[in-house]
């Protein structure tokens, strides 16, 4: 088969031998319809697999947030008040704050 035989554009006939009739262009058929359903599904499911991590991981982000956030706005040196408590800021983390006064340390 010489190369001015070939359309610009289209899939040689040696490539994909489909003459429109018969058992062979039926299976090309169904491949490429195969194809299309496996390629689906495989994209449905890496969706859904990052949607449910996105989900799961939302909690533990917006502590890890609040916890940055928390930390630029939080005094250091004068005491604070929380539940009837006084102290100072000791610690401020990701997921607790250590407040600290004359006598204990205590989580918030």
């Amino acid at each position: 088969m010489d190369e001015a035989s070939v359309v610009p554009g289209t899939t040689p006939s040696f490539l994909y031998p489909h003459n429109g009739s018969g058992s062979m262009a039926q299976l090309f058929d169904l491949a490429a319809w195969l194809e299309i359903l496996v390629s689906s599904v495989a994209a449905a499911a890496g969706s859904s697999v990052g949607l449910v991590f996105a989900l799961g991981a939302y909690p533990v982000i917006a502590h890890i947030l609040a916890g940055h956030f928390l930390k630029q706005w939080l005094p250091r040196n004068p005491p604070i008040e929380v539940d009837g408590q006084r102290g100072l800021v000791e610690r401020v983390g990701a997921v607790d704050n250590m407040i600290c006064s004359d006598d204990r340390s205590w989580t918030v």
